[in-house]
């Protein structure tokens, strides 16, 4: 068995490693740690996120009609800017009023379901599609 001591250069060779090895491992530690706090914040402002980036896609629609409508039309900018509000509210209410009804009636639709009907119907066209493709009877079994 060897029991010399080693020399002062191989002493700082192994200090150096084992001083990169932990900074190492700090480093990565303190990068998780910031991407986990930079999550947590997002998920707290997740809202505020969404109002951004609903505003910014309001504004990229309506700067080419505020841009039409100023050198164009001689709108002052403030008109310009009201009347493209205006008219983004109008569309939105417009499509609102257009679905909102077809949508009440499909969900009394979907209510008003015989799901028992609906479920030995698509048993029946299971049947006859497995059929159709020569399924073996052992597949129907998992089913």
């Amino acid at each position: 068995m060897n029991l010399e001591k080693p020399n002062s250069d191989e002493l700082r060779r192994k200090r150096k490693k084992y001083y990169r090895i932990s900074n190492n491992i700090l480093r990565s530690i303190g990068i998780l740690l910031g991407i986990g706090l930079l999550l947590y914040f997002l998920l707290k402002i997740q809202s505020v996120i969404v109002y951004l980036l609903i505003s910014m896609v309001a504004t990229l629609i309506g700067r080419p009609i505020v841009m039409f409508l100023r050198p164009r039309l001689k709108f002052p900018k403030i008109a310009a800017v009201i009347f493209t509000i205006l008219l983004m509210v109008g569309v939105l209410a417009g499509i609102a009023y257009i679905f909102v009804p077809v949508l009440t009636e499909q969900g009394k639709n979907l209510y008003s379901l015989d799901w028992d009907k609906l479920q030995a119907e698509l048993n029946k066209l299971y049947v006859e599609i497995t059929n159709y493709f020569g399924a073996s009877q052992e597949m129907e079994e998992y089913r």
